[in-house]
């Protein structure tokens, strides 16, 4: 049977080896890094400012943590992600019940100041592991939003 055009062309050699996109890959990756941080400061100065607010702005509060979940999530800040992650549940539970919750989205937002502050990169280490659970203790105190 013949091979079909895709097929030909899918198992035909690329135009650098393997290794060699792999390392043009994370190089160009470390130069991203300093305007990942660059976003990732105003993107947390935003949620500082929102979750700060008389009135906190869930929705807008969302949107902006979703944004930095995703960044953080690419450059290697997983405690980042996780806690912008763990903002967005928070702020779904808000809008569900109704509520706001400004001490839980402040904490939420000084959380990720210190950490991208820090640059801490992976998983952290105690602290940051005992930070995520109070974090999630504060999530908890709001029942989970349901689909309709």
């Amino acid at each position: 049977m013949r091979k079909s055009r895709f097929a030909a062309l899918a198992t035909r050699d690329g135009g650098r080896k393997r290794s060699d996109a792999v390392q043009a890959a994370e190089s160009q990756l470390a130069t991203m890094e300093g305007d990942y941080i660059a976003e990732a400061d105003r993107l947390i100065a935003q949620l500082n400012v929102l979750s700060g607010a008389a009135q906190p702005d869930v929705e807008a509060i969302y949107r902006v943590a979703a944004t930095l979940r995703g960044l953080g999530g690419a450059f290697g800040y997983v405690l980042v992600s996780d806690i912008a992650g763990s903002l967005c549940d928070l702020a779904e539970r808000l809008g569900a019940a109704g509520q706001v919750d400004p001490p839980a989205l402040l904490a939420h937002a000084q959380s990720l100041s210190l950490l991208h502050h820090r640059r801490v990169k992976g998983t952290g280490g105690d602290g940051e592991a005992q930070l995520c659970e109070g974090l999630a203790r504060l999530v908890a105190r709001w029942p989970a939003a349901t689909l309709p």
